[in-house]
């Protein structure tokens, strides 16, 4: 079984899911660096805006069922890959859904440090995609962690497995 991460662009998903995964001792997987690796572009805003967004999606889910034998490790997911119900699908069936939850003036401050999204062109359409995300993200979640009240979230992740598999 794996843990996988999913919440949208900036709340800390690859971040988190190494550091979970280096205290777990298990393999750290994000699916934005093995698109990027498999494409050869340094990163996926770059890959994003050669391919548009429909090639991209393509992209995305040939990466999501390469995973098929995965091992059990921590997944990190691209904000938009749970926008895809094959890819949801596919996923829950290696693992639990960790829905990494965060309002949008915590994730605003985290974006507007850096370049936005290759899919937004300001911070009200940032909103705007934010608030449609939402409901597809709490549906979906088997597991939220609120990470503007959680203090210690890679422990609190590394507990749940514990608890998922039985060792706790």
């Amino acid at each position: 079984m794996c843990l996988i991460l999913f919440g949208f662009k900036g709340v800390g998903k690859s971040t988190l899911g190494r550091e979970v995964g280096a205290r777990l001792k298990l393999p750290f997987i994000d699916t934005d660096e093995l698109l990027c690796i498999k494409h050869g572009h340094e990163s996926i805003r770059q890959l994003y805006q050669q391919v548009g967004e429909q090639t991209f999606r393509i992209l995305e889910k040939e990466v999501v069922f390469s995973l098929k034998n995965t091992p059990p490790s921590v997944i990190a997911l691209g904000g938009g890959t749970v926008l895809d119900e094959e890819n949801v699908a596919f996923l829950k069936a290696l693992g639990r859904f960790v829905y990494l939850k965060a309002s949008f003036s915590f994730l605003a401050k985290r974006l507007l440090q850096g370049e936005l999204p290759s899919f937004a062109t300001d911070k009200h359409f940032l909103q705007l995609i934010y608030e449609k995300r939402l409901p597809l993200y709490e549906g979906i979640a088997q597991e939220e962690l609120d990470l503007e009240k959680e203090e210690e979230p890679a422990d609190k992740l590394a507990s749940l497995w514990r608890k998922l598999r039985g060792l706790d």
